[in-house]
């Protein structure tokens, strides 16, 4: 609840800002998704995922299944998994 309280401070409805809610039907632009396998969010990430895929739009989905959410915060504690996150990043942004 806290964090929720952080992220919507003025009474938003938090189903309009999700992007799990979105009613377009239309494909998006291509999407990479990376999630870690300890994180709180990760059944939101999947769930975003399938509803991208069923409208159609391209998307590149990674797991670092022994993770934690905020990993990328640790770069000095997990410097390859970072490293790796960092290269699926340039890949994806330089192919598109």
């Amino acid at each position: 609840e806290w964090y929720f309280e952080q992220y919507f401070q003025r009474g938003e409805d938090r189903r309009d800002v999700s992007p799990l809610f979105m009613t377009n039907d239309q494909p998006g632009p291509d999407t990479l998704i990376v999630t870690a396998g300890n994180d709180p969010l990760i059944d939101e990430a999947l769930s975003f995922e399938r509803k991208l895929t069923e409208r159609g739009t391209q998307v590149t989905y990674v797991e670092f299944a022994e993770m934690v959410h905020g990993f990328m915060l640790l770069e000095q504690l997990v410097e390859e998994e970072c490293s790796q996150v960092y290269s699926l990043i340039s890949d994806f942004v330089n192919v598109k």
